[in-house]
């Protein structure tokens, strides 16, 4: 009598638990050289607020849209910034980046 009791409670309760570990597949996408990326060294990575995610290799820095690398080049006050080196990323109040 007890052994049934305890395959009542235990099948009861292992029903419960599969409920409290869903599984949800996300789609991943490997970026490399190959597909665009300037250096397949990459030093920092963050997605913004808009779902852009920039990615700072050890030559550069880049944007990806969900389809295309862009090589990112600053202007600052009319002036070209050549990036040749690493950035690394840190956020901010408000998301910033």
């Amino acid at each position: 009598m007890m052994t049934i009791v305890f395959l009542i409670i235990y099948s009861s309760s292992s029903a419960q638990n599969k409920d409290l570990f869903q599984v949800k597949r996300c789609l991943a996408k490997t970026i490399n050289y190959g597909q665009g990326l300037m250096n397949n060294s990459i030093v920092s990575i963050i997605t913004d607020a808009m779902g852009f995610t920039w990615v700072s290799t050890s030559t550069g820095l880049q944007r990806y849209n969900g389809y295309t690398l862009q090589t990112i080049t600053p202007v600052a006050d009319g002036d070209t910034i050549h990036i040749n080196y690493p950035v690394y990323f840190l956020e901010g109040k408000n998301n910033s980046i």
